[in-house]
């Protein structure tokens, strides 16, 4: 799941991915071969019963005209988010269903704004 948070087009805050090739990234440079080997290993998630010690919390403000999009992976590895933002409602759920009809993997999203 990738959280984004936009203001007049522009992403202020983007969550971080918590996936084994984010974390090789982070690391060293990570070629192409291990992309698409490690690429859909999670190294965190909530499930379950237990939860980590320590869970991320980012505060931030929110203003009236802002945008909050959560989305999973097969949302955003299939869309260029940026370039979609300032589009009306009816053409975002047009779009989202002809990517739907196009890519083979499953996708979810929660947009939250204007």
């Amino acid at each position: 799941m990738r959280i984004y948070h936009f203001r007049e087009g522009q992403i202020l805050f983007q969550s971080e991915d918590h996936s084994l090739v984010n974390e090789m990234k982070k690391e060293r440079v990570v070629s192409a071969k291990e992309i698409i080997r490690y690429g859909n290993i999670v190294t965190k998630s909530i499930a379950g019963n237990t939860l980590p010690d320590r869970l991320p919390i980012f505060r931030f403000d929110v203003l009236r005209n802002d945008q909050l999009v959560l989305c999973t992976d097969g949302f955003w590895r299939n869309i260029n988010l940026p370039l979609i933002i300032h589009q009306s409602k009816d053409t975002l759920q047009n779009s989202f269903i002809e990517m739907g009809k196009k890519i083979d993997d499953n996708y979810s999203i929660l947009w939250i704004g204007n």
